[in-house]
């Protein structure tokens, strides 16, 4: 259930903000159905409680987007290792989450061992290393 549903999520829409509203508002539909899986599929796959976390964060339900990232990032760091593309985003992404509920010591510690990691591992002008470096220093602002 959990993957079929996980499916039905576009992640096209983050590529242009003129379907910004579209996607916010088939989010919003779709959350009682995620909301649902996430109570009852014990089984779901690690990739759609990303997929769950995105669509949580996206409808402003930060401790539940929390709780799926935590989970996520344990599941990544165990398969596939602390320095994987996949398992940074998902510390970034956490991160994010932390910063939109105002834990701001919380959300610099993970995006420093984010940009410090995505330096080694991919260089620093890479474009993954430079959006880290940009969400780390709005971080520094607040």
């Amino acid at each position: 259930m959990s993957l079929l549903l996980g499916l039905t999520i576009s992640y096209s829409y983050f590529l242009d903000n003129s379907h910004l509203a579209y996607y916010t508002y088939h989010m919003h539909k779709l959350l009682p159905h995620v909301l649902e899986v996430q109570c009852h599929d014990q089984n779901m796959p690690h990739y759609a409680k990303g997929w769950f976390a995105q669509i949580d964060y996206d409808c402003g339900m930060y401790k539940n987007a929390e709780d799926l990232c935590i989970t996520l990032l344990e599941t990544e760091q165990q398969i596939l290792g602390k320095e994987h593309l996949d398992t940074l985003r998902s510390m970034g992404n956490l991160a994010s989450t932390y910063w939109n509920q105002g834990r701001w010591s919380e959300a610099e510690q993970l995006q420093v061992t984010v940009l410090e990691t995505m330096k080694q591992v991919l260089g620093k002008e890479n474009t993954h290393t430079l959006t880290s470096m940009g969400n780390l220093a709005s971080t520094y602002e607040k």
